[in-house]
């Protein structure tokens, strides 16, 4: 009998320290702390951006409110809304941290690449968009000093671009004819303070390929030192960049969108038709416009002009 109450209470001792045990450790089990994105690696090239996006957070009682800080900003920079602009070729990791729990944290790699096809030295031309017309005017001549000429030489005026005459210019190739179009006609436009994005719509436009779209957009970023992405208006649409507005119909909140169409086919020459958008009400549209191959180039002759 004495050694059954003793057994007993050796099993009823077991017993207790393992439910304490197993509820202590239940107690002390660490909580999961995630962050989860919608993107854990981007595969950019330079000039792109991309918006990153919180998805899920644990735990749940952190909400959704982070902070992004970018390892190397030469390479590809961070904004507080989560937005990722690829600088240079390289490699670069996103950081995103939790505003309430700072050891909740995740990286996003990113890494910038260049297009194959792409030739810097090809299409560095912002030099020739300062001076279009170099190709095809004498360049002013500056007022000789007494002692080389007793009659002084007249400065030729500048040559004056409308839309309804061929000034013979060409152009080395057609994004440098585009870009010089963009310039000469929409610069009022782009150099207003109407927000810092000059997006550009060439989702119907066949005369440029991959590396000329690049070209483009190189060249416009340069010329105007604001972000240029290639963008259709669908996406600005989704991206909540173009909204709806009761005065103007719609408006591109931060930028201009620059859309070109053409019906490039087999023959060289080819029609197209090039419009700058702000709002509905604020646009500048250019219907039936023609590019001709020269042996030295393109020109471009603007069609019927449109304003809103």
């Amino acid at each position: 009998m004495k050694k059954n109450l003793i057994c007993f209470s050796m099993s009823a001792v077991l017993l207790l320290s393992g439910v304490f045990m197993g509820s202590q450790y239940a107690a002390g089990a660490p909580k999961v702390k995630k962050i989860v994105m919608n993107k854990t690696v981007l595969n950019m090239k330079s000039g792109e951006s991309f918006k990153l996006r919180v998805k899920n957070i644990k735990p749940v009682n952190l909400g959704k409110s982070v902070k992004y800080k970018s390892e190397k900003k030469k390479i590809a920079t961070v904004n507080a809304k989560g937005v990722v602009k690829a600088k240079s070729i390289g490699t670069t990791e996103i950081i995103i941290t939790s505003k309430k729990d700072k050891s909740v944290k995740m990286t996003v790699k990113v890494k910038v690449k260049r297009d194959k096809n792409i030739d810097n030295k090809n299409f560095n031309t912002t030099p020739a968009l300062e001076n279009l017309n170099s190709a095809t005017s004498a360049k002013p001549t500056e007022k000789p000093s007494p002692a080389a000429s007793a009659k002084p030489t007249e400065t030729p005026a500048p040559p004056v671009h409308t839309p309804d005459k061929d000034d013979g210019r060409v152009f080395n190739n057609i994004p440098e004819m585009y870009a010089d179009i963009i310039s000469e006609q929409f610069k009022n436009m782009i150099h207003e303070k109407n927000g810092d994005i000059i997006a550009l719509d060439l989702k119907d436009c066949a005369s440029l390929s991959d590396s000329d779209r690049q070209a483009l957009m190189n060249i416009v970023s340069e010329k105007y030192g604001r972000e240029t992405v290639i963008k259709t208006r669908e996406e600005l649409i989704e991206d909540g960049k173009i909204k709806d507005d009761s005065m103007s119909g719609s408006v591109f909140v931060g930028g201009v969108l620059i859309t070109i169409k053409d019906n490039k086919a087999e023959t060289p020459d080819f029609t197209f038709d090039i419009n700058c958008f702000e709002t509905g009400l604020k646009a500048i549209f250019f219907s039936e416009c023609k590019a001709v191959q020269k042996d030295s180039g393109w020109k471009y002759e603007l069609g019927k002009k449109g304003l809103s």
